[in-house]
């Protein structure tokens, strides 16, 4: 394969990256595809965070009762 000009070796690039991250299975992530790991880490982010995940259970602060003069 030859590549004759930045364009096109641009594309061949952009194919393979898509491929790897698309298509490929990755052992490191259990024989899964990036994508859909990237897609299940970000789904569980957004579940967690509707579902009150990351609301503080620590109250509001109490104001002070002393004023410094």
């Amino acid at each position: 394969m030859t590549i004759a000009t930045r364009d096109e070796c641009r594309s061949v690039l952009e194919r393979i990256i898509r491929f790897y991250n698309t298509e490929r299975p990755h052992m490191s992530v259990g024989m899964q595809i990036p994508e859909s790991v990237h897609q299940q880490i970000v789904e569980s982010a957004i579940r967690r965070a509707s579902s009150g995940y990351f609301v503080s259970s620590v109250g509001p602060t109490a104001q002070p009762t002393i004023l410094w003069e």
